[in-house]
């Protein structure tokens, strides 16, 4: 069997969102589903160490995913639906639990990405994988004509938590009533 996760072309996403280099694939099995030790098409939770098997390739996918993938012949990729070329089609009567035979080459590509999350190995190559940084408004610093304009603002305001009041702010930045 094929170790699928030497199949992701890291080069060609790197520092890259995964949804702008595989669309297709992307919007058919989002990447975003795929977390460590979980089925990426049913997201349901595999347990420790069955990504990683010792001794065997490394598996992404729940019994129940993979029998839907490999159960039957296919002429086109189980992914993206394109065709598939003549000889992934006479290996899936060969080796028909290759999982590989039944994605083409691109699908095949995307699904080493997938498949090295799902086993908790490195993907801070992907830029879906970068800590977002929030945005910091900067402090803004306001001209005399709206310091003017923003003293007259009314502002609502509770007094003695009981009554409300309006209060109006001076040019100061004091509230009166």
């Amino acid at each position: 069997m094929c170790e699928i996760t030497a199949k992701a072309n890291i080069g060609k996403v790197n520092g890259r969102h995964i949804r702008d280099v595989y669309p297709i694939q992307n919007r058919n099995l989002p990447y975003a589903k795929a977390a460590k030790d979980t089925c990426p098409h049913c997201e349901t939770y595999l347990g420790e160490g069955y990504a990683t098997p010792h001794g065997h390739c490394t598996r992404a996918f729940c019994q129940d995913a993979y029998q839907g993938i490999t159960g039957n012949l296919r002429d086109t990729c189980s992914l993206c639906e394109t065709e598939l070329p003549e000889h992934k089609r006479n290996a899936q009567e060969s080796q028909r639990r290759e999982i590989v035979n039944h994605f083409c080459d691109e699908c095949v590509e995307y699904l080493g990405h997938i498949y090295r999350k799902v086993a908790g190995m490195d993907t801070s190559y992907l830029a879906d994988e970068q800590p977002q940084i929030e945005y910091q408004p900067q402090s803004q610093t306001f001209s005399f004509a709206q310091n003017h304009r923003r003293e007259r603002e009314k502002v609502p305001a509770r007094y003695n938590n009981r009554d409300v009041v309006t209060l109006y702010q001076n040019a100061e930045g004091e509230y009166a009533a």
